[in-house]
């Protein structure tokens, strides 16, 4: 066995070059940035050099301060919006007088634009617009010096592109990682014709990338057939400043259910949620003002319809959109933590990174979905993390029990270590050396 001491000294000699590919990377203020985040602090803190790849940010993106610590890997932010300058800091997003008008503007060509925009998917996302000049960069890079591994991280669709390019250019390793897959059954409102080229156009880069990495077993059944013996599960995992932080609490006597996230309807959708709730306060006027349930995510008119149809408008309160550290914060300050689970039967293995923060929480999960076997029931239980709800009925006795302070305990988050974003990266980087070992790629530091 090998010491501490001859670790360390073997991982100096064997370190590895990376460039990371994410249009998703802080200070964007989305769950999707944690992702390539944890990839790049994990490795770069073991003595790797990492390099990210990544969009410029923009007035119109979701960037806050507040986010992880930057440092220890080199970004490289490449702007590709002709004529519009980004942003420089999270303070230069905020919608100061000047800009205020045209921010608003731009929302309402966002909600005029959604249906189109989810139909025509990567042909009307803004960030293809980006393939060209982050090739450019990447290029430039690889010109400087030789990178041992290429990861790339989707969606947009346009990453998987530009990391295929630069692979092919450049003869480097290339893991391909898909936090959500292009599939019909997992598009929101995507034309046929849309589907039908993405997946051939995305078939083709699975088949093509070395290493292929996705969130969940579930997931990895689609992709498999397509990349056999080369899938690997990469969970998102939750950051290890998720379990630290702190905590807000209110004055509220009532018993605050807390969601952050963002819904969908017949896909991740509140409303058996809502029954139940609307079906409580019908039924037992004692607890007819004992919940609280704060939403923290982009606000949709049709679940703001669906709470005022129920009579809810003073249980559910909608506070838009918040930092990375205000969502953590509102996480560990609730009394209970309603996820809502992937509802279309057809997609297996849809998981999403708010399950894992709500583990690191410690906080009791109350999950609502349509099937009680799903890879995130399985999670929740596993963890002894909370309970599950798929029908009405179940959903009401939950409510009554957790109306009662005795019901409420904290989940037990020894149990989620596992999950740490962490253990995930270093798992996922020790798969990739095993298949560069048997491929015949040599690190080159």
């Amino acid at each position: 066995m090998l010491s501490s001491a001859d670790k360390s000294e073997r991982e100096c000699r064997t370190s590895l070059r990376v460039m990371i590919v994410a249009h998703d990377f802080p200070p964007l203020n989305t769950s999707a940035s944690r992702r390539p985040y944890s990839w790049a602090r994990t490795w770069s803190d073991m003595g790797h050099e990492v390099h990210v790849l990544t969009t410029a940010k923009y007035a119109h993106d979701s960037v806050a301060a507040g986010g992880p610590p930057i440092g220890g890997f080199r970004i490289h932010a490449v702007p590709y919006l002709p004529g519009v300058r980004p942003v420089e800091s999270p303070g230069d997003a905020s919608p100061a007088a000047g800009r205020a008008r045209r921010n608003r503007l731009l929302d309402a060509v966002r909600v005029a634009t959604r249906r189109l925009r989810l139909g025509l998917g990567l042909f009307t996302e803004k960030t293809t617009l980006a393939y060209f000049p982050m090739r450019r960069a990447g290029l430039r890079l690889l010109a400087m010096q030789r990178f041992d591994l290429i990861v790339s991280t989707s969606g947009p669709d346009v990453c998987p592109l530009i990391a295929a390019a630069l692979s092919r250019r450049g003869g480097v390793f290339w893991l391909s990682d898909y936090r959500d897959l292009w599939f019909d059954e997992f598009a929101v409102g995507r034309y046929a014709a849309t589907t039908w080229f993405v997946n051939r156009l995305q078939s083709r880069l699975v088949r093509r990338a070395d290493l292929v990495s996705t969130v969940s077993r579930g997931l990895a059944g689609y992709l498999e057939p397509l990349a056999p013996g080369r899938v690997h599960v990469c969970y998102n995992g939750y950051l290890e400043s998720a379990a630290a932080a702190s905590v807000k609490r209110t004055d509220d006597a009532r018993v605050r259910i807390v969601y952050t996230g963002t819904f969908y309807p017949r896909k991740r959708d509140p409303v058996l949620f809502f029954d139940a709730l609307a079906a409580l306060r019908a039924a037992h006027p004692d607890l007819r003002d004992r919940f609280r349930v704060d939403c923290f995510g982009p606000v949709e008119e049709w679940v703001v319809r669906q709470v005022s149809q129920r009579g809810l408008a003073s249980v559910v309160n909608f506070a838009g959109s918040v930092s990375y550290a205000e969502s953590l914060a509102a996480q560990r300050g609730a009394d209970v933590l309603l996820f809502v689970d992937w509802m279309d039967a057809r997609a297996e293995g849809v998981l999403t990174g708010k399950l894992f923060e709500y583990l690191a929480a410690g906080r009791p999960i109350l999950c609502i979905g349509s099937r009680e076997d799903t890879e995130a029931v399985q999670v929740i239980h596993d963890c002894g993390a909370g309970r599950v709800a798929v029908t009405q009925e179940q959903a009401l006795l939950a409510l009554v029990d957790l109306a009662s302070c005795s019901s409420r305990t904290s989940s037990e988050t020894g149990l989620a270590a596992k999950f740490s974003r962490k253990a995930q990266a270093l798992a996922l980087l020790e798969r990739v050396r095993e298949v560069m070992a048997t491929s015949g790629h040599a690190p080159t530091l």
